[in-house]
């Protein structure tokens, strides 16, 4: 085979192994841990997967209505999000309070999503953050 084509052949094979990675994996997010001082709801999820859909809308209007009372984040399931939350289902939430100290976790179903902010604020208002 002629030099060029095992070089064509090369860089393809690299462009769609990149490709892949991406597609599996999510692009790069950097992953914040909660802090002392802060309130903090995680939710670590996937954009394919139906319960973590049905979680978009809860998460942002959570976001609009309790302000800077508590910090949410969102990520995508990836090898670090796993070992740094240590999870391996998703969605997975999970709540942290003022002082960085994990309260509890919930991996939820479809059926459990229309409850899930209910579950958040109650959680929060039973470690002293009042929110609606």
């Amino acid at each position: 085979m002629e030099k060029w084509k095992i070089f064509v052949l090369v860089i393809v094979t690299l462009a769609v192994t990149g490709i892949m990675v991406l597609k599996f994996t999510g692009s790069y997010q950097e992953i914040e841990t909660p802090k002392a001082g802060e309130f903090t709801v995680v939710e670590v999820g996937s954009n394919v997967c139906i319960p973590c859909k049905l979680l978009v809308p809860v998460f942002d209007e959570m976001r609009a209505d309790f302000g800077d009372k508590v910090t949410i984040h969102k990520y995508e399931k990836t090898t670090e999000a796993e070992k740094t939350f240590n999870i391996s289902i998703i969605p997975t939430i999970i709540i942290y309070d003022d002082k960085a100290t994990e309260i509890t976790r919930k991996i939820v179903t479809e059926q459990d999503a229309p409850g899930v902010r209910d579950w958040i604020v109650e959680t929060l208002s039973s470690v002293g953050c009042e929110v609606e």
